[in-house]
């Protein structure tokens, strides 16, 4: 069962890239050639990198570790911290090359060619990977926060509440 926890964001990868090409392939003729398509792509994707650099500074900071804690939960808490940050920084070099294909795009839009159909498919192929891990971002945000509540309620003896 580890093994396979292991592997889990591999194929999670994978299965959201095979999804995200087979829906590229049928979006595609209507994508080629469509400048409000790629203005529209641009905007979405200028808005996206701005929050995502908001949730990697406000979630991901340095935390205020209490000077109780071990330095075996301090070595832990901090790979977690790590593991989250690549996460956060994978997406947001998605996010970039969907805008760097979409300019290279609007170099090459007056042609025609086997290269500017690649291109596309490229585009909205990153385009549909970045789009799916946005809507498992809020997600992963909330467990965030619900393990920091736990750790906090773990940490102090309760009180009764007389309410």
């Amino acid at each position: 069962m580890n093994k396979i926890k292991n592997y889990f964001p591999l194929i999670r990868f994978t299965i959201i890239t095979i999804i995200s090409s087979i829906i590229s392939y049928f979006v595609l003729p209507y994508f080629h050639g469509n400048k409000n398509a790629m203005d529209m792509l641009v905007n979405i994707f200028s808005i996206l990198v701005g929050v995502l650099i908001a949730i990697m500074t406000f979630f991901i900071g340095v935390k205020n570790y209490s000077k109780d804690i071990e330095l075996g939960q301090l070595i832990l808490e901090k790979e977690l911290q790590e593991k989250r940050y690549k996460k956060y920084v994978a997406l947001f070099y998605c996010y970039l090359s969907s805008l760097i294909v979409i300019f290279v795009l609007s170099l090459f839009s007056s042609e025609n060619s086997f290269l500017v159909r690649y291109l596309e498919f490229f585009c909205l192929s990153s385009t549909g990977i970045s789009f799916i891990y946005s809507f498992i971002l809020p997600n992963n945000l909330w467990k965030i926060h619900e393990d920091e509540f736990e750790k906090l309620k773990n940490k102090k003896p309760p009180t009764p509440f007389t309410g």
